[in-house]
């Protein structure tokens, strides 16, 4: 939160020491109070609505109420691991023939970030096309989906540039099947089993960037498919060659791995099974930088000689549609029972 809270300092305080539409990052330009940008709240009526995406290493959900009395109020939350990071309360009103973007922060506590009747201000740059330019904040509109861009200062005064992508009309409330996990007790033994010979090895071989061990979970005759827009089928073999490209790519840039799984669904044989849910796999990059992908799994496992392996798996990101909300909406492997 020190980065955001640095940002939107820099950005209500720089305007004045800028030059006339200063570009600031790849996507952002600085505000000049000598040219001034005439438009109306109706230019940005098409905020209105529910917006979820993911950004900052977490969930973002903001809600644009219409124009009303020429102005527009939203209401934006950040979760991080299932929980409140900050609040915002968002304002764009008509002033002076131009409009302006304010923001008023606040913890999970409703404490505010800023003293009383303070917040910070974005005038607009200019609007072209279906962009929109304020102070070191740019929306894009393209169908269905918005991208914000952030000019983020760094220590030795030059800006990052930080991409936060929204979807019209996504929620963190997924319509997930019922979770489905029988309670009888041979079979949360079973599960329990998978998780030790699966789930636990499976998060453990990312994290240490292990092929070896990780391609170990698999049976001979493994078979991986992936849906989505690049969809694909590979056997063991070939599967084999991908991770440990991937894998010795992390070694060599230094970046750390974090996986982990919720599920909906968990079906467990005397020898086969059939799990059902939704995976996170965090990037770590070598400065602590965060990034979250999100997809669906379904697994087929068997047990051979008395441990279980992966037999099939399928998964997708179903074009980029899953979140921290669906990652969420299931149960962690350790628990079985809402």
């Amino acid at each position: 939160m020190k980065k955001l809270l640095s940002f939107y300092l820099l950005m209500s305080g720089c305007s004045a020491l800028l030059s006339a539409q200063q570009q600031l990052t790849e996507h952002t330009l600085a505000y000049d109070s000598t040219l001034k940008a005439t438009a109306k709240l109706d230019d940005l009526a098409w905020l209105t609505g529910r917006w979820s995406g993911e950004g900052f290493g977490g969930y973002l959900e903001e809600i644009w109420a219409a124009p009303m009395g020429g102005q527009m109020v939203a209401t934006f939350r950040m979760l991080s691991e299932g929980k409140p990071s900050f609040y915002e309360i968002c304002l764009i009103a008509e002033e002076n023939n131009s409009l302006v973007y304010k923001v008023k922060h606040f913890n999970p506590d409703l404490s505010a970030w800023e003293e009383k009747g303070h917040y910070i201000t974005f005038p607009l740059v200019k609007i072209e096309g279906n962009a929109v330019y304020f102070n070191g904040l740019t929306m894009v509109l393209e169908g269905n989906t918005c991208t914000h861009f952030l000019a983020m200062k760094q220590k030795d005064g030059t800006y990052r540039e930080a991409k936060l992508v929204y979807q019209r009309g996504a929620t963190n409330d997924k319509a997930f099947p019922a979770i489905h996990i029988s309670q009888e007790e041979q079979h949360l033994a079973r599960l329990q089993e998978i998780n030790r010979d699966i789930w636990t090895p499976f998060s453990a071989a990312y994290a240490t960037n292990d092929a070896e061990k990780y391609i170990a979970l698999h049976t001979p005759d493994f078979i991986r498919a992936t849906g989505g827009q690049y969809p694909e089928v590979k056997n063991r073999d070939a599967y084999q060659q991908s991770v440990q490209t991937h894998f010795n790519y992390n070694k060599e840039q230094k970046r750390r791995v974090e996986i982990a799984f919720t599920f909906f669904e968990r079906v467990a044989g005397e020898n086969t099974a059939s799990e059902r849910g939704i995976y996170r796999y965090t990037a770590i990059a070598a400065d602590g930088t965060q990034s979250h992908f999100y997809g669906k799994f379904h697994v087929f496992l068997r047990k051979i000689e008395g441990v279980w392996k992966i037999a099939v798996d399928y998964d997708s990101n179903e074009d980029g549609s899953i979140g921290e909300g669906d990652f969420n909406a299931g149960l962690a492997p350790e628990v079985f029972s809402k």
